[in-house]
């Protein structure tokens, strides 16, 4: 879940396997505070990361699924097929971010631990 506390910064524009960014393809630990939400609305990715033990995670997205992710918690995503077509809703804890920034760029920013 998204904390409570949390305000939404914003929802990006659409992205695929040719306009993703870089950092979301490649393992990545986001910025301390934030928090955001995956939608996929075509095809099919695969969302990799780390379970609370240590082991890998790995999930397989169809479309309309979603998957939450936190901040100080690596992850990567890999589309697997350039039909794969997801956007993000960004959430800050209070003091973090605000609306109307850019919030993507702000979520992306690495953590203080990568």
């Amino acid at each position: 879940m998204i904390p409570k506390a949390c305000i939404k910064l914003g929802t990006t524009t659409t992205f695929d396997s040719r306009k993703a960014p870089q950092q979301l393809l490649q393992p990545h630990i986001p910025r301390a505070g934030f928090h955001c939400r995956l939608e996929l609305l075509s095809g099919e990715l695969d969302y990799l990361s780390l379970r609370a033990d240590g082991q890998p995670l790995q999930l397989r997205l169809k479309a309309n699924e979603r998957v939450l992710l936190h901040s100080g918690h690596s992850y990567c995503l890999k589309p697997l097929a350039e039909t794969a077509q997801f956007r993000f809703s960004v959430f800050a804890t209070p003091g973090q971010g605000s609306p109307g920034e850019q919030s993507l760029s702000q979520f992306l920013a690495p953590g203080s631990d990568s």
